[in-house]
C-alpha cells in the first residue's frame, strides 16, 4: 500500500456521512411547480420555486407581527402574520431580516385592505 493511497483511505474516513452524500443531495436539488388558488376567486397563480434539502436538522427563523385596529362603536379587528423559515443556524441572521421586511410588508398590506373597507362602510358604502 503507497502512502498516497493511505492518505486518500484516511481522508475518506474523515468525510462526514452528510459530506460524502453531498453528490446525491445536490441531484436531488430541484425545482417544484406551486398553485396557489385563494378562497372566492376563481384564478389560480402556478410559480415555481427552488428547493434545498437540509443536510443537518434545519433552524426555523420565526418573526410575528400584529395589529388591532378600532373599528369604532367598542368594536376592533386584530391583524397578525406570522411567517416560519427553516433555514441553517449560520443563516438565521440573514434569514430573519428577510422575515422581518416580508411580514411588515404583508401586515401592512392586510392593515390597509381593512382601513379600505372601514373608510368605505363609513361613507355610506354599505352593501
Amino acid at each position: 500500500m503507497t502512502q498516497q493511497a493511505t492518505e486518500k483511505d484516511l481522508r475518506q474516513d474523515l468525510v462526514s456521512p452528510a459530506e460524502a452524500d453531498l453528490d446525491n443531495v445536490q441531484k436531488r436539488e430541484a425545482l417544484v411547480r406551486v398553485r396557489k388558488t385563494r378562497l372566492n376567486q376563481e384564478t389560480t397563480e402556478e410559480e415555481y420555486i427552488a428547493i434545498r434539502p437540509f443536510l443537518t436538522t434545519p433552524a426555523q427563523g420565526e418573526l410575528s407581527a400584529g395589529r388591532t385596529i378600532n373599528l369604532g362603536n367598542y368594536e376592533s379587528a386584530k391583524v397578525q402574520v406570522t411567517i416560519t423559515v427553516p433555514c441553517y443556524r449560520e443563516e438565521i441572521t440573514s434569514v430573519l431580516k428577510v422575515v422581518e421586511e416580508l411580514c411588515e410588508a404583508k401586515l401592512a398590506d392586510k392593515v390597509d385592505e381593512i382601513e379600505s373597507a372601514l373608510s368605505e362602510f363609513n361613507s355610506g358604502g354599505r352593501k
